[in-house]
């Protein structure tokens, strides 16, 4: 991640910066790597989010010893049956101890319904996030609300 000369956090780069730096009060680890996340949470933050990119099984194990999961996924028409199938398989495993919230990025409350009825598990219609770095107080607060629900 960089900041721009208005200190705004620009984007992600292909390139490495150095050690952690503090934004607005919250501290960003961009190098951090799956091996990094147990020295993170030694840290005892109150909340400590952690962005996989797209889940996979190799990022799985990272996600497992969280105290609360929240998957972000799309149940646009045509992924529904995807992301069914990956919460299906989620719970097959039965590897996570504590509550997965599943969100709907798109914020669709007729395809949440489908998935309610189909896969009888809850998808939370979630606004989109044009730029997740950039969190504003009302995203924050949507963040708290979700995590009352556990």
């Amino acid at each position: 991640m960089e900041l721009n000369a208005s200190d705004q956090i620009l984007g992600l780069t292909s390139g490495k910066t150095s050690g952690i730096f503090t934004y607005m009060g919250i501290d960003f680890f961009p190098n951090a790597t799956l091996r990094d996340l147990d020295q993170i949470r030694l840290l005892h933050y109150d909340y400590l989010i952690s962005d996989f990119g797209v889940f996979t099984p190799d990022v799985l194990s990272g996600s497992v010893h969280s105290s609360a999961c929240m998957i972000v996924g799309s149940v646009s028409q045509w992924n529904t049956r995807r992301y069914g199938s990956f919460i299906m398989s989620l719970e097959k495993q039965r590897i996570y101890q504590e509550p997965i919230i599943f969100l709907d990025n798109l914020g669709s409350k007729k395809e949440s319904k489908t998935m309610k009825r189909l896969y009888h598990t809850d998808v939370i219609p979630f606004p989109y996030l044009t730029n997740p770095f950039q969190l504003t107080f009302d995203d924050l607060e949507i963040f708290k609300r979700l995590l009352g629900k556990i």
